[in-house]
C-alpha cells in the first residue's frame, strides 16, 4: 500500500501493493485501540482568501488500517469475547465517515485556518490555535515528523460570495465559523462550562471583506452560559451541580481566556460585551439568567459589559435594539495589503448567547454582522445605507443583503447540525406558515436526536479529538517502566488530607443553622483538605416526585449544603468551597475543598446508579470523581438493601456507573480506572447469626468494656465481624479494598414487629491502585 504519487519511488524500498488517491492526512485515529490512518478522499473548494489561498470542505474520508483485517478482527474478538466489538468498530467508522466528517469540516493547504486574519497579518502568527484544530491530537505523531504531512482541520462553516457595487467596486465577502473542540459535543451532553473555563458550543465567527488592496475582518463569538448547568434524563431537568465559588472561578477564567486570546497583542484590556437572549418567562431559562447575572455582578472583571434582550418576547424590536447596541463602536481590523501595514484594530467583541446558542443567537449575530459590514464598506467609500429600504432587516431583499442573509443562514444551519443534529429553526423565518411547520418538524427531530443519537455522535466526536474513554494515547509500556524508575527526579508529591463522613439521616428535619456537634474531626489541629459527606435518607421520598424525577427537590439540596457549610465554618474555622453536589432520590453526596486545594481539582464528573430490582426504594449509589493534580479520586456513596441481594447491587453499581447512555449522558471511564476509590455508605451489612446469639455477644461486649477489659471486648467484637455479610461472603471485587478497623457495636434494625437484628450500616472501604506512584495513606477511624 502506498499513499504518494506513483512517480515518487524515493519514499519506499519495495514495490507498493496498492495506490490510493487522497487529498490530505488528518492523523492516526484509534477505534477500540486499533490504529487507522484517517485520510481525506473527496473535497470541494468553498472559498479563496487573498487570491493565493484556497479553502476546501471535506466531503468524504476513509480509514486505512495499519494491521491486517483478519488480525484486527481477532484482536477485537479477544478484547471482549464477541462479535459485538467488531460491529461497534464498523458502526463508529461508518458514522465518522458518512455523518460526522462528510460535511461541516474545512482545511487549507496554505492558509492557517485556525487563526484569525488579524493573527496572521498583524501578529505574523503561523502556529496552530489548538482551541479550533479538531485533529490536533490525532495528528501529533505525524506532525512531529514533518508538519507538511498533515492538514489543520476546523469544524464549523466557510463560505464566500462576490458582489459588484456601482462604479465597478468589487468586493469578496467570506464568513468563517470556527467551533471550539474543547467542549464541542452534542446539545444535551455538553452544556454550560467546565473547570477549565471552556463552554459548550463556543464558536468564533469572522467576517472578512477584501476590496482592492484592503483586507478587513470583524469577529463575533457565541457560547453557552458560562456556569455549571446541565440537563439530563427524559424530563431534561435543569441542574446546577457546583458551588458558587467553583462557578465564580470558572466564570472568570472563561472571560480572562477570551481577553487573552483576542486582545493580548493590544497590551490593554478591551470590552467583552455579553448579549443574553434568553426568556424571563421560561422557568428553566430564567434560572440560568439569574445564575448568569449573579456571577456577572459579583465578578471583578472591569472589561465585561452585560445586556439582556428577551428575543422571543420582543421579535419586532430586534432591529432597533441591535442598531442602538452597535453604537458601541468596537471598530474592525483593517489592513493595507500593498504596504503591509495595519491601519486599524478591533478593540472589543460581542459575545452572544441564548440557551443553546443556535437559532436566536445566529439571527442576532447576523444583524450585528450586517451593521459591522456597513462600517467596513463605508471605510472604503462604499455606502450601502441606500439599499436599506426598511428598518426591518428581514424585509430588505436587495441582492447584496439577500446574499448576506443567505450566507448567515447557511452558517446557522451548519452550527445547528453539529450541535443539535438539525437545521436551524430560523432558516425559513421569512416564509410565514412554512417557517412554523419547519420549526415544528425540527423540534421533533431534535427531541429524537437527543434521546437516540446524541450519545453515539458524541462517541464519534471523542474519537476524532482523541479523547474517547476506550482510546488511550499512551507511551509504550517499556517507556513507562523507565519513567517510573526516574520518578523521584521528575515528580512531586503532595500530602492531601481527606475526611469522609457517612450518615444515614433517617429523613430528619434540620434547620439551616442546626449545630451538628463534633461532626468533623481535625486530628492534631490539622483541618482536612477535602471533606466528603455521604448522606443517606436525606429526606422523605415524595411519591409524585419519585415518579417523575430521580433527584431530590432543589430546595432540600440547598438546605443540606447550607447546614454542612454552616457547621464547617463553626467547627473548622476555615473557608471551604462546595466543589460538587449530586443526588439520587434521597441519597446525597457533597464534596468540599479548602481554597488551596480548589486550584488543583479539575475534570469533575458525577453519576448515579439506581438498583433496578428495587425500584420502589432508593437503593443504589451516587458517584463523584475528579482529578487532584494527576491522580483520579472516586467517591461512591452507597445505599444497599439487606441480605445477599446487596452483592448484586454492588456489582450493578460498578458495572453501570459512567457506562450508561441517555439524554445528556454518554459513556466515560469506569470506576475501576481511578487511582483511588472510596466506597462508603449504608451497606445494611447484617450479622449472619441467630438474633439471640447476637444479643448475647452484644451484652457480653458491653459488660467487658464496663469492666475495662478492653482486649476481651475487642475479641468479642472480632467474633461478630467474622459473621458480617460482606466479609463472610468474600465479595471478589472488595477483596482488594481495605476496610478500616471497626471499633463500635452494630446498630439494631427491625426484622419484624417483635424482633430486631444487628447490622453495621455505615462502612468505609478504600482502594489504591497497585503500582500507584508514591500514594500513601494514614489509618482512618470511625466516629
Amino acid at each position: 500500500m502506498f499513499l504518494k504519487n506513483k512517480k515518487d519511488k524515493k519514499y519506499f524500498d519495495q514495490e507498493p501493493s496498492q495506490y490510493i488517491e487522497f487529498y490530505g492526512i488528518l492523523g492516526i485515529i484509534k477505534i477500540l485501540n486499533i490504529q487507522f490512518l484517517l485520510i481525506v478522499k473527496k473535497i470541494k473548494k468553498v472559498a479563496q482568501i487573498q487570491i493565493l489561498h484556497d479553502i476546501y470542505e471535506i466531503n468524504e474520508v476513509d480509514f486505512i488500517s495499519f494491521t491486517n483485517t483478519n488480525q484486527t478482527s481477532n484482536k477485537i474478538k479477544d478484547y471482549q469475547s464477541g462479535i459485538i466489538q467488531v460491529k461497534k468498530k464498523h458502526n463508529l467508522k461508518n458514522q465518522i465517515k458518512k455523518q460526522i466528517l462528510k460535511n461541516y469540516h474545512y482545511f487549507s493547504y496554505t492558509y492557517p485556518l485556525t487563526l484569525t486574519t488579524q493573527n496572521i497579518l498583524d501578529q505574523k502568527r503561523l502556529d496552530i490555535n489548538k482551541q479550533y484544530c479538531w485533529n490536533i491530537k490525532i495528528s501529533q505523531l505525524i506532525y512531529q515528523i514533518d508538519p507538511k504531512w498533515v492538514i489543520q482541520l476546523i469544524q464549523g462553516f466557510v463560505q464566500q460570495f462576490n458582489y459588484e457595487f456601482p462604479k465597478k467596486k468589487k468586493i469578496s465577502f467570506i464568513l468563517i465559523a470556527r467551533r471550539s473542540c474543547m467542549r464541542g459535543g452534542t446539545r444535551f451532553i455538553h452544556r454550560g462550562i467546565n473547570s477549565e473555563g471552556d463552554v459548550a458550543n463556543y464558536c468564533e465567527n469572522e467576517q472578512i471583506i477584501e476590496y482592492n488592496n484592503m483586507i478587513m475582518s470583524y469577529l463575533i463569538i457565541r457560547g453557552s452560559v458560562p456556569v455549571f448547568w446541565e440537563q439530563k434524563g427524559l424530563m431534561t431537568t435543569l441542574q446546577f451541580s457546583k458551588g458558587e465559588e467553583v462557578n465564580a472561578q470558572a466564570f472568570e477564567k472563561h472571560f480572562q481566556q477570551i481577553q487573552k486570546e483576542k486582545f493580548q497583542h493590544l497590551n490593554k484590556p478591551c470590552n467583552i460585551h455579553i448579549v443574553n437572549l434568553m426568556q424571563r418567562s421560561n422557568k428553566f431559562e430564567q434560572k440560568i439568567n439569574l445564575e448568569f447575572e449573579n456571577h456577572f455582578q459579583k465578578c471583578n472583571l472591569q472589561f465585561l459589559k452585560y445586556d439582556f434582550f428577551d428575543f422571543h418576547k420582543n421579535p419586532n424590536e430586534i432591529d432597533n435594539y441591535v442598531q442602538n447596541l452597535v453604537q458601541e463602536n468596537y471598530l474592525f481590523f483593517l489592513y493595507d495589503n500593498i504596504n503591509k501595514k495595519c491601519l486599524q484594530q478591533q478593540i472589543g467583541i460581542f459575545r452572544v448567547n441564548c440557551k443553546d446558542c443556535l437559532d436566536r443567537t445566529n439571527a442576532f449575530m447576523m444583524r450585528i454582522g450586517f451593521h459591522a459590514v456597513k462600517h467596513m464598506l463605508k471605510k472604503v467609500d462604499i455606502d450601502i445605507q441606500t439599499m436599506i429600504v426598511n428598518k426591518m432587516f428581514d424585509i430588505n431583499n436587495n441582492q447584496f443583503i439577500s446574499a448576506f442573509k443567505q450566507i448567515w443562514s447557511n452558517n446557522g444551519n451548519n452550527i445547528s447540525n453539529l450541535y443539535a443534529g438539525t437545521d436551524a429553526t430560523t432558516k425559513n423565518a421569512t416564509k410565514g406558515p412554512v417557517f412554523r411547520i419547519d420549526s415544528a418538524f425540527i423540534g421533533i427531530q431534535r427531541f429524537i436526536n437527543c434521546n437516540f443519537q446524541d450519545s453515539f455522535k458524541m462517541e464519534c466526536y471523542n474519537h476524532i479529538v482523541g479523547q474517547h474513554y476506550e482510546t488511550k494515547y499512551e507511551l509504550p509500556e517499556n517507556v513507562k517502566e523507565e519513567l517510573l524508575k526516574l520518578q523521584d527526579q521528575y515528580l512531586q508529591t503532595q500530602k492531601i488530607n481527606i475526611q469522609i463522613i457517612t450518615w444515614n439521616a433517617k429523613s430528619c428535619i434540620l434547620k439551616e443553622d442546626q449545630i451538628l456537634e463534633n461532626f468533623f474531626d481535625n486530628q492534631d489541629n490539622e483541618n482536612p483538605d477535602i471533606i466528603v459527606i455521604g448522606i443517606q435518607e436525606a429526606a422523605k421520598i415524595d411519591l409524585l416526585n419519585d415518579l417523575i424525577s430521580n433527584h431530590l427537590d432543589e430546595s432540600i439540596m440547598k438546605k443540606w449544603s447550607q447546614i454542612i457549610s454552616f457547621n464547617i465554618l463553626q467547627q473548622l474555622s476555615e473557608q471551604y468551597i462546595l466543589l460538587n453536589s449530586y443526588d439520587m432520590k434521597n441519597t446525597l453526596l457533597l464534596i468540599y475543598v479548602n481554597q488551596k486545594t480548589q486550584s488543583i481539582c479539575k475534570n469533575i464528573e458525577h453519576d448515579y446508579v439506581k438498583f433496578k430490582f428495587y425500584f420502589k426504594k432508593s437503593y443504589g449509589a451516587v458517584i463523584c470523581r475528579f482529578q487532584v493534580n494527576d491522580s483520579v479520586l472516586t467517591f461512591v456513596n452507597c445505599v444497599f438493601p439487606k441480605g445477599d441481594i446487596k452483592l448484586k447491587c454492588l456489582k450493578y453499581v460498578f458495572r453501570n456507573a459512567f457506562q450508561r447512555e441517555y439524554v445528556g449522558k454518554n459513556k466515560s471511564n469506569k470506576i475501576q480506572d481511578s487511582n483511588m476509590i472510596f466506597l462508603f455508605g449504608d451497606f445494611n451489612s447484617r450479622i449472619n447469626m441467630k438474633v439471640d446469639d447476637q444479643q448475647k455477644l452484644i451484652n457480653l461486649y458491653q459488660q467487658k468494656i464496663n469492666q475495662k477489659e478492653d482486649f476481651e471486648g475487642l475479641k468479642i467484637l472480632d467474633e461478630m465481624l467474622k459473621n458480617d455479610q460482606l466479609i463472610s461472603k468474600n465479595v471478589y471485587f472488595i477483596k482488594d479494598y481495605a476496610e478500616h478497623e471497626i471499633m463500635f457495636l452494630p446498630s439494631s434494625q427491625p426484622k419484624n414487629k417483635k424482633q430486631k437484628v444487628s447490622c453495621w450500616q455505615q462502612v468505609l472501604f478504600d482502594f489504591i491502585l497497585k503500582k500507584q506512584i508514591k500514594e500513601r495513606q494514614n489509618p482512618c477511624k470511625y466516629k
